[in-house]
């Protein structure tokens, strides 16, 4: 593998028939055994009172934070060259895809589902049945 794997998780406000609203990034990124972070929040507005009580982030450090872009150039940065994402749901898959700046670092990336997979495995764990 030549580039980095990274963990993401992101954290986002999702409404019915509207795009997610990505509020929080964080990500671990192990790459010829180094390991190192990135942890950024996301300026936005209007989000609604129950994400950020679940979240646990405060309104005003969001409309303090940085910008949307520059969040994102600094987390193409950061993953590098052709690294391998990891993600824990469907919904952070999707952020990934949606993000207009992201385009090159999708088209070079390899994406893994982890939660995905890990269903996918249970499940076919569920279907054996013991039938001595």
């Amino acid at each position: 593998m030549n580039g980095a794997m990274i963990f993401v998780d992101f954290e986002f406000q999702a409404e019915r028939g509207m795009p997610l609203k990505l509020i929080e990034i964080g990500a671990v990124r192990i790459h010829n055994g180094e390991v190192a972070t990135f942890s950024s929040l996301v300026r936005q507005k209007g989000i609604q009172a129950e994400v950020l009580d679940f979240t646990r982030i405060q309104r005003e450090h969001l409309q303090q934070a940085p910008l949307y872009k520059d969040v994102s150039e600094q987390f193409i940065e950061f993953a590098g060259e052709a690294p391998t994402f990891i993600f824990f749901s469907s919904q952070d898959r999707e952020i990934f895809y949606a993000n207009r700046f992201w385009s090159e670092l999708v088209a070079s990336s390899r994406l893994i589902d982890y939660q995905e997979k890990l269903m996918v495995h249970l499940c076919l764990n569920c279907l054996r049945i013991d039938i001595s």
